[in-house]
C-alpha cells in the first residue's frame, strides 16, 4: 500500500489517523485512492481520492457518521477547495477563524495555505456525501490565465501568493452542480470509464463554480447586495429553517415573523443573497429529495409525490420533468 500512501501525498499522514487503505477494483488503482473509515470509530462508508489532471483532484466521500467525530486534515501545498455538500451536515474549523456550519445542498470555497490545519465535526447520524475539488494555484493561474480579474479580491491575492487561509463563501448547490456532484458519488463505472467520468464531472463542477464566482464578483458593486450583518444572519436562519422543512414548507408570512422582518423584504433579500426564491429554494430541495426516494427505494412513484408534498401524481411528474428533464419513471429505470 505504500504507492497508495504516496498518492495521498502530504495530508496522507493526517488521514490515516482516521481511515485505514481500502482495496480497489484493479484497473483503478493507477488513478484512484479509497480510505474507509478506521476500526476505532463508527461509521461506514468511504472517501475516494482521485487524481483528474495535474493540479486538479477530486475527493468523494460517501460516509454515514454513527458517532459524533472532529476529523483534522492537513495540506502539503496552497489548494482551492470547492466543497459541495450533497446531504449531511457538519462544522467545518480552520485556524483563526470560528467554526463554519456546513449545510446540505450547498457548496462552500475554501482557501487552504501550504501545512495549515483544518478540522471537521461531524454529528452521530449524518450521511455525509459530498465532492470537493482540489485545485493547486498553478493549475489555476494556467487555466485561468486572462480572467483573474473577475475572481473576488480574496481569491486573487491567495493566488498572488498570500498564505491566508480560510472559508470564503458558501452558496447554494445549483441542480447542474447537484446532478455532477451525485452522479460521481453513485458512479456505476468501472475501470477506464470510471476516470473518464470523473475528469469530465470534476471539469463540469470547476466551470460551474467558477462562473459562479465570476458572476458574485460582477454584481458584488450593486447597491442591493449591499445587505447588513443582521440581515444576512435571519436569511442563513431562513434558509436552514426551509432546509428541514421543506416537505412542508413555513408560508413566507410565518417565515418573515421567525425572524423579525417584512414579508417583502424577506423575500427580495433572499433572492439578492442566494440568487433564487424562497419557493424555487424549497421546491429544489423537495425534487432532490423525490430523486433520492426514486433512486433508492421501491416506493411507488405515487406515494413519493405524496410524501412530498403532491396530491396527484401527475402534478408531481410534470414538476419534476420540469426540474430534471425527465420524468420520475425514467430515472427509476434508469437505476435499475
Amino acid at each position: 500500500m505504500s504507492k497508495e500512501r504516496d498518492q495521498l501525498g502530504g495530508a496522507g499522514e493526517s488521514i490515516l489517523r482516521h481511515y485505514v487503505l481500502a482495496e480497489l477494483p484493479s484497473g483503478e488503482s493507477e488513478h484512484r485512492v479509497r480510505v474507509t473509515p478506521a476500526p476505532s470509530w463508527r461509521a461506514s462508508g468511504h472517501r475516494d481520492l482521485i487524481k483528474v489532471q495535474e493540479g486538479l483532484d477530486v475527493l468523494i466521500g460517501d460516509i454515514k457518521h454513527e458517532e459524533e467525530r472532529t476529523i483534522p486534515s492537513e495540506t502539503d501545498s496552497a489548494v482551492l477547495k470547492f466543497h459541495f455538500r450533497v446531504s449531511g451536515a457538519s462544522h467545518i474549523g480552520m485556524e483563526g477563524q470560528d467554526p463554519i456550519p456546513v449545510a446540505p445542498q450547498t457548496v462552500g470555497v475554501v482557501l487552504q495555505g501550504p501545512h495549515s490545519q483544518k478540522w471537521e465535526a461531524y454529528k452521530c447520524g449524518e450521511h455525509e456525501q459530498s465532492v470537493t475539488l482540489l485545485c493547486a494555484k498553478s493549475y489555476l493561474l494556467t487555466k485561468l490565465e486572462g480572467q483573474l480579474q473577475q475572481l473576488p479580491e480574496d481569491i486573487r491575492a491567495f493566488l498572488a501568493g498570500e498564505t491566508a487561509s480560510g472559508f470564503v463563501a458558501s452558496h447554494p448547490l445549483s441542480a447542474d452542480m447537484a446532478r455532477a456532484a451525485l452522479s460521481l458519488i453513485q458512479s456505476p463505472f468501472g475501470g477506464a470509464l470510471s476516470r473518464i467520468q470523473a475528469e469530465s464531472r470534476a471539469l463540469e463542477l470547476l466551470l460551474l463554480s467558477v462562473q459562479a464566482l465570476f458572476d458574485t464578483e460582477a454584481k458584488r458593486d450593486r447597491p442591493e447586495r449591499h445587505l447588513a450583518r443582521r440581515e444576512i444572519e435571519r436569511l442563513n436562519e431562513v434558509r436552514a429553517l426551509l432546509a428541514q422543512r421543506f416537505l412542508d414548507p413555513p408560508s413566507i408570512r410565518d417565515l418573515a415573523r421567525h425572524v423579525g422582518t417584512n414579508e417583502a423584504k424577506l423575500m427580495n433579500s433572499f433572492k439578492q443573497l442566494f440568487g433564487q426564491t424562497v419557493f424555487d429554494y424549497a421546491q429544489r430541495l423537495r425534487m432532490e429529495k423525490a430523486k433520492e426516494l426514486l433512486e433508492e427505494t421501491d416506493i411507488s412513484i405515487t406515494e413519493i409525490a405524496f410524501q412530498v408534498g403532491y396530491e396527484y401524481s401527475s402534478n408531481f411528474t410534470t414538476a419534476f420533468k420540469r426540474f430534471f428533464g425527465v420524468t420520475p419513471r425514467t430515472t427509476r429505470e434508469a437505476m435499475r
